[in-house]
């Protein structure tokens, strides 16, 4: 008000913006008779606060063919270090859980799937800011801490995969992502030595790591499960590798899901948690691959023609959460179709 009485209406002072905010002037001219015709300034968007901006989800050709990777592009800008990118499949979180764990102690359980299901803490786990396998954020479990996520868990196809950071401390069963009763991915004592391992109803160790688990570094882990598959095939991943795989496996009924324990309170871990991700379908190997590398990629063997796929991209700052910015939506084309004659790439297209 103060500056609408000294400087008239040009100006607008810092406490009418948010970072993020994309702010734009429309001016137009009169004459003692009449206006004259408006003129828009520039964009500007405020850099404080964590925002990404130019959020563009697109293939190597533009056409999104069935035989090309997905990857989303954008830029942070303010006070963003990091993001999270969940995704959609015509129209549906393609997330059951996405826990990335960053931007801020208050923030540390929010679930980025879509679903809501952010995390109830058990004990006292510790949000660390320099934490995580990129160094932005983190979980510390210290042997008595959980996370509860509810009955986020699908009982058919899933897939589970975290960052771990574990701290050998003579336990000899360590829950990674465990269920009440049904499922396990866990660190467990195995023919003499601390493994990866995975199982359903009380046959935890149909997967098996062959190594030991590597303590006090970073590792990727990931299990996913088909009931289509020879049976029910399980299949487990340690740094975007397969390194073990069982057929014949019954299916999983147990929908609740623990990060670091089992049960709400069995066999806890000690270490650290990352970027904690369920999904109601089992990955291929190549998305594993890439979610090892990077969460902006979906690979071609997880897309169909006629699919409409979007991104979903939430900026942090060391102690915030910024405005989730949506992408563009991409139409998943038939490559025999897509280079016959001239055509708009799908990646301009409206929707």
């Amino acid at each position: 008000v103060a500056s609408l009485h000294s400087t008239g209406r040009d100006v607008v002072v810092a406490d009418e913006t948010t970072g993020g905010d994309t702010w734009q002037a429309f001016v137009t001219p009169f004459s003692a008779t009449e206006a004259g015709g408006t003129q828009a300034s520039n964009a500007v968007v405020i850099q404080g606060g964590p925002a990404v901006q130019n959020v563009v989800l697109a293939s190597a050709s533009g056409y999104g063919r069935t035989s090309e990777d997905l990857t989303v592009g954008y830029e942070m800008v303010g006070e963003a270090i990091t993001t999270a990118t969940a995704w959609t499949r015509d129209g549906s979180p393609l997330f059951g859980l996405y826990y990335p764990f960053e931007g801020g102690a208050s923030n540390a359980l929010v679930d980025f799937s879509g679903h809501g299901f952010n995390g109830t803490p058990g004990g006292d786990p510790v949000w660390v800011a320099n934490g995580g396998r990129d160094g932005f954020g983190a979980l510390q479990l210290d042997g008595n801490d959980f996370v509860d996520a509810g009955n986020c868990m699908s009982t058919g196809a899933y897939t589970k995969s975290a960052w771990v950071y574990w701290i050998d401390n003579a336990a000899t069963l360590n829950n990674i992502v465990s269920g009440q009763s049904g499922h396990a991915l866990w660190i467990a004592d195995f023919d003499g030595a601390e493994r990866l391992t995975a199982g359903h109803n009380e046959s935890w160790f149909e997967v098996v790591d062959p190594d030991p688990f590597p303590p006090e570094v970073w590792t990727f882990v990931a299990v996913t499960y088909d009931p289509a598959v020879a049976g029910g095939t399980l299949t487990l991943y340690r740094d975007g590798v397969q390194i073990s795989t069982a057929a014949g496996i019954p299916g999983n009924a147990d929908p609740r899901a623990f990060v670091g324990v089992f049960a709400g309170g069995t066999y806890p871990m000690e270490g650290s948690v990352d970027d904690v991700r369920i999904l109601p379908l089992a990955l291929s190997a190549d998305q594993i691959a890439a979610l090892y590398n990077s969460s902006d990629t979906i690979v071609a063997a997880e897309t169909a023609i006629g699919e409409v796929w979007q991104a979903q991209v939430t900026p942090f700052s060391v102690s915030g959460i910024g405005a989730t910015l949506a992408s563009n939506n991409l139409l998943v084309s038939d490559a025999a179709t897509a280079v016959d004659g001239p055509a708009v790439p799908n990646r301009y297209q409206l929707f």
